[in-house]
């Protein structure tokens, strides 16, 4: 499965690059010292992007990322509620979670459920206004909407 490739590379080439070559707080590339920076690591993407988002980061990469950032796409949540919820990962600190779509994107649904379900079983770990956000934008499946809602993710997510 692709996403089950992109969490490899996240885990063993992207993430360890970034660390090599730009400044973070990770203290090396090490997976041990990403893990533990986690909190400062996010990952996000739009339309299909977004399902990247919950599928390789958010359920195959929980222990590298401690913020995500999903537009206009889920359908994913039942394998991030696996994650979540696992004896593995259910003592992992949390950071942000947003997500949104444009009110007039026919994936509002899906990712408004995707959203309101990981929220709801995630112990108390997510808390809307608190580190869970949620935004409709008037709009489409497009970058007028997602401009916005990108600029308002990374307002609470850094």
């Amino acid at each position: 499965n692709n996403d089950t490739q992109i969490a490899g590379e996240l885990r063993d080439s992207i993430l360890p690059y970034v660390v090599e070559n730009f400044s973070t707080w990770a203290e090396d590339s090490s997976v041990e010292a990403i893990v533990a920076a986690r909190d400062h690591f996010g990952i996000g993407g739009l339309s299909n992007g977004s399902l990247h988002t919950f599928d390789a980061g958010m359920s195959k990469s929980y222990d590298l990322f401690g913020n995500y950032m999903g537009l206009s796409g889920n359908g994913k949540e039942r394998l991030v509620e696996a994650t979540i919820t696992s004896d593995e990962h259910k003592d992992l600190s949390v950071r942000c979670l947003f997500s949104g779509c444009g009110t007039s994107d026919g994936l509002i649904r899906a990712t408004s459920y995707g959203y309101n379900h990981i929220v709801e079983v995630s112990n108390g770990r997510y808390v809307e206004g608190t580190n869970a956000w949620y935004q409709d934008t008037a709009g489409g499946h497009d970058w007028k909407v997602w401009s916005i809602e990108v600029y308002n993710a990374l307002l609470v997510m850094f």
